[in-house]
């Protein structure tokens, strides 16, 4: 007699049926702790309001980006404060549905594939440092090529937590005061796990957001923090908490 083995989750999932990629991305909206940025048609954002809904009522930093955004609600329409932090529209009907939750969970999907058409396909990383490909993607080719159509002004609570740098320095920038971090990641050159804590001394974006780095000051002195697949900085960062009057324990 043959018992076949219980499987593991794969890391790199492609799925092509329209309700599995639905079902999907509700995972993934439902799956963030603390972090979710996503690329929704205005239908998608009808469909999943009152999920995103609850997920900004428990603290989960959200930002949406719509398309074509001549079909998104006017914000005199539609509570955008209720869903997300921040939403921002992109014209045209080229970019594609997309999800990360916390930085690493994420999915990527054809437009077509949420229409039905013939041509459907969806990628999931479950749980992966592939789903950083998901994450810069939206981070610097999408979110920066797309007009802000409402923002809440309100303050999250610290200490916060962050799966994408790029987030952590948008609000940092914005914000006024001093602030200190605790960042875990590795060691560019040797890949060996680091804790970083100390007072955030600088933040910067380069061009097109494509850099983003952050300095911390640690007792041993500065320490140049950059997201995944970091090349420039010392340390390649995967979470990161920042707090007010000292560095957040892990």
């Amino acid at each position: 007699r043959y018992t076949a083995p219980a499987r593991e989750p794969e890391a790199v999932t492609l799925v092509k049926s329209r309700p599995t990629i639905l079902r999907y991305l509700e995972d993934i909206v439902d799956a963030a702790e603390y972090e979710l940025m996503l690329s929704l048609t205005p239908s998608l954002l009808e469909r999943f309001e009152s999920t995103l809904r609850s997920r900004r009522e428990a603290g989960i930093a959200t930002e949406i980006l719509l398309s074509p955004a001549a079909d998104a609600p006017a914000p005199e329409e539609f509570d955008y404060d209720a869903v997300a932090s921040t939403v921002k529209g992109r014209r045209g009907i080229t970019t594609p549905v997309a999800a990360v939750a916390d930085g690493d969970y994420s999915m990527y999907a054809t437009r077509e594939s949420v229409r039905g058409a013939a041509d459907r396909y969806g990628v999931i990383f479950n749980r992966s440092e592939l789903g950083f490909l998901v994450s810069a993607f939206l981070n610097t080719v999408l979110w920066t090529t797309a007009d802000e159509i409402a923002s809440d002004d309100s303050e999250l609570p610290f200490p916060r937590r962050y799966g994408t740098i790029r987030r952590c320095i948008s609000d940092l920038v914005a914000l006024d005061g001093e602030f200190y971090a605790t960042i875990e990641g590795r060691e560019v050159e040797s890949g060996d796990s680091w804790v970083v804590q100390g007072r955030v001394e600088t933040v910067s974006f380069g061009p097109n957001r494509e850099v983003a780095t952050l300095v911390v000051m640690t007792e041993d002195g500065p320490v140049d923090v950059g997201g995944q697949v970091a090349a420039y900085e010392d340390i390649e960062a995967y979470e990161i908490r920042v707090g007010r009057d000292a560095p957040p324990t892990v």
